[in-house]
């Protein structure tokens, strides 16, 4: 059997995410309750064997951002570059992908001895590989990898079809670089030759490259940051799919339990205790699933006599010999339905295992191939548990696979059983009694030449010739320091809201958004900013109740939540704030969040109890005096007028009409001249056979006044589709005055009339009757003392 080498591969894929929903509870939203996908696992491990020569990339080809994120995570992580790190562009790294083992690199004959293995163990077995077009070994196609690194060449890939190469993706990849160049040993980490070590050891590597690449990446670092450490592991298994053609349990471990491996040593002891991960990685998944199990390992060789037994005249072969471990053989019985096995959690027996190892024969002949399998525990109970089960799978299992010949007979001696084939009854003494060593690190593993092999794999020594990156230029970086800070300052903070104060919270909010539908009649903006804390209220419900977002509030700035939201909820929408839900979540749930994290469910509290009585707060305008217009019936009668609908428009709403028909104005912040509105108010009038719509505004100063008088001059004519009058409109002071060429002699004499009643926040405004209204519609929610 030729030998293979590993790739470490990621592709980082920036359109992948999970749409949550405004209901965001967990019982109402599974797409909420696995968001993670969206940031750890969008990180899919690529198969890709190499193609032909190809030119290397010119220096200057490369965009500014891959030696620049290079030389950053350098100094992020605190290591460097021991030799060149050559860069080629993705096009000199052809084929695809292999279902089941990850990232290797391998001739069609080492897929299909692969497979069969499997196959015939009945863990595993995908369809025959098929060959990619132009590929080296057997493999299916994948398109896309945006970053890899192969070990082996010292060589980082990286696409060049654009400059959006994800800094992220290239900072996970020097990631790998930097841990092999400084820690040799991890050569030793074979897909081949124990598929559970590579498993549990590359959770270590991947964990360690993930955390590096989520400083790069600010979604990614909230998915971190956000989730309740004591249910991680929970919420990280609900990840793991076992289905008859993609077994995913040792191909996506690594990704999914190697981040919060990883963050337990950041957050302990920084980049010292991640080098301290790195050199010593788990020898087993078992000992990341159950790290309070004994620690020691059994490493068993087990060898078969082909030439005993009637073997060597039925022309068998040696296959693939490998070890299941924790992680193969919890996989095995849920997808064939042993007794009591399911996704929730580890069957409580796993946790008593101490090594396995198996050894498929491919033979001619109608009576099939031969497996032999030896499982070591450390009870003859534990042991018991397991023939039970798997004797419960054993003929799907062999039917699933269709390798065998025959079903496998499985035998219990005190702590070990042993699965084989009729093949090799003979031999079954023998395989019983095969040896095995016990290890307690991985150090001691290598140092014992990766027993059972012969000898350990010899690190890789000459990058490829091509564009090279070294570190020499790369400045101090606490990047990564920083927000592992952020969640180690998250984490403390944290208190889980009980029952009661949930509950509490809930009606108070309904309470609050009845009020405001009763009191808000002819104030869309009012309206619009009690919908949004009321909104942001329930974001904040569904993130409590969903173990892997609960931390959300502590770990995010209103800024970097808004972003989240957006690409979250409307990653297609141009400018999802436009509508009133988009607005009330965007703009909701982080002032939510920021009253939560400043003053836990008290702030929650105040903030429904005093919330902002306009949008400007929401937009991060100052808290300011706001100005209700009303108009006295005595002028409207002498102008021979009545009043047909009010409304006030408010600061969002003027933005969006700057926006839509003006020129020059941002849409990812609204305009500075919006923090010196105090307040507007629209009329429709009907006077006589003349009617529309005149609108007042009231600013903060004469100059103010007179910036906005020059932005609306400026609008486009069609904002007449709105009812307002286009053209210039009259500045009257510090008030701007809007009207239909028709109306503007009463309109003038109207405004002049106007009644400007102040508030200084939304408490005092419903005090004095929830202006312009006589009085309050019901009785507004109950009050906090400031200093609760």
């Amino acid at each position: 059997m030729r030998h293979f080498r590993t790739v470490y591969v990621q592709q980082y894929m920036g359109v992948c995410s999970t749409k949550l929903t405004e209901k965001g509870a967990a019982s109402r939203c599974p797409e909420g309750r696995l968001a993670l996908v969206r940031y750890c696992l969008c990180f899919l491990l690529c198969a890709l064997p190499l193609g032909g020569p190809s030119e290397a990339a010119p220096a200057g080809r490369w965009p500014p951002v891959v030696p620049e994120t290079i030389a950053e995570t350098c100094a992020t992580r605190e290591l460097a570059l021991l030799r060149p790190l050559a860069v080629r562009p993705m096009s000199a790294f052809g084929g695809g992908y292999t279902a089941g083992v990850g990232s290797v690199v391998w001739e069609a004959e080492d897929a299909r001895t692969w497979r069969d293995g499997w196959c015939a163990l009945g863990v595993y077995c995908a369809a025959e590989p098929a060959a990619a077009a132009g590929a080296k070994g057997a493999t299916s196609p994948l398109a896309g990898p945006r970053g890899l690194y192969d070990h082996e060449r010292a060589t980082l890939f990286v696409a060049t079809d654009d400059d959006a190469v994800p800094a992220a993706a290239i900072a996970h990849e020097t990631t790998h670089a930097l841990q092999h160049q400084n820690y040799p040993q991890l050569a030793a980490i074979h897909l081949w030759h124990n598929r559970d070590l590579a498993a549990a050891a590359n959770a270590a590597l991947e964990g360690d490259a993930h955390l590096v690449g989520a400083a790069f990446d600010p979604p990614w670092r909230l998915s971190y940051c956000s989730m309740n450490p004591r249910h991680a592991t929970a919420n990280l298994q609900r990840l793991w799919r076992w289905r008859a053609d993609n077994f995913w349990a040792h191909e996506g471990f690594p990704h999914v339990f190697g981040p919060g491996l990883a963050l337990q040593r950041q957050l302990a002891g920084g980049n010292a205790g991640a080098n301290a991960l790195v050199q010593a990685p788990p020898l087993a998944t078992r000992t990341v699933l159950a790290p309070d199990a004994s620690d020691g390992v059994a490493f068993i060789d087990l060898a078969v006599d082909v030439d005993a037994n009637g073997l060597a005249e039925r022309n068998c072969e040696r296959g693939l010999a490998n070890t299941a471990g924790v992680v193969g053989i919890w996989g095995l019985l849920l997808q064939h339905g042993a007794e009591g096995v399911d996704t929730a959690a580890m069957p409580g027996f796993l946790e008593a295992w101490l090594g396995d190892r198996f050894v498929h024969l491919a033979c001619d002949g109608e009576q099939g191939d031969e497996l032999a399998w030896l499982t070591q525990w450390r009870s003859a109970e534990a042991a018991g548990e397991f023939l039970r089960r798997y004797r419960q799978v054993a003929a799907v299992a062999t039917a699933h696979g269709k390798v065998l010949g025959a079903v496998p007979t499985a035998t219990h001696r005190g702590e070990q059983v042993l699965v084989a084939t009729a093949g090799l009854r003979q031999q079954r003494a023998a395989l019983f009694d095969a040896p095995r060593k016990i290890f307690h690190s991985y150090g001691e593993w290598t140092a014992a030449n990766c027993y059972p092999q012969a000898q350990c794999e010899p690190a890789p020594t000459v990058a490829e010739a091509g564009t090279t990156q070294t570190c020499d230029d790369a400045a101090p970086s606490s990047r990564l320091a920083d927000w592992i800070g952020r969640i180690r300052d998250a984490r403390a903070q944290y208190r889980l809201p009980t029952p009661a104060e949930l509950t509490e919270l809930a009606n108070q909010a309904g309470e609050l958004a009845t009020f405001c539908i009763r009191n808000s009649l002819g104030n869309s903006d009012l309206a619009l900013a009690c919908r949004a804390i009321v909104t942001g209220i329930r974001h904040w419900q569904g993130w409590q109740a969903d173990t892997s977002w609960q931390l959300l509030p502590h770990c995010a700035t209103p800024a970097e939540l808004k972003e989240w939201l957006r690409s979250g909820y409307h990653p297609d929408v141009p400018r999802p704030f436009a509508a009133p839900d988009g607005f009330a979540s965007l703009y909701g749930a982080p002032l939510a969040a920021a009253a939560f994290a400043d003053g836990g469910v008290a702030g929650l509290r105040r903030l429904l109890a005093n919330p902002p009585l306009s949008t400007a707060p929401l937009l991060g305008l100052p808290p300011v005096e706001i100005g209700f217009a009303r108009l006295p019936e005595a002028a409207l009668a002498a102008a021979g007028c009545t009043i047909s609908a009010t409304d006030v428009r408010g600061p969002f709403a003027i933005w969006t009409l700057l926006l839509d028909y003006g020129a020059g104005f941002n849409a990812n912040a609204p305009p500075p001249l919006l923090a010196h509105w105090r307040g507007d108010r629209q009329f429709y009038l009907r006077c006589g056979e003349d009617a529309g719509w005149m609108w007042a505004s009231s600013w903060h100063s004469r100059s103010a006044a007179r910036q906005f008088a020059a932005h609306y001059a400026g609008l486009d004519a069609t904002v007449a589709e709105t009812g307002l009058a286009p053209g210039p409109p009259r500045r009257k002071g510090r008030m701007v005055l809007v009207t239909p060429p028709a109306l503007r002699s009463r309109a003038e004499r109207l405004a002049s009339a106007l009644a400007w009643e102040t508030s200084r926040d939304w408490r005092e405004w419903a005090a004095a009757g929830c202006s312009p209204q006589e009085a309050c519609r019901g009785t507004p929610p109950g009050a906090v003392a400031p200093n609760e």
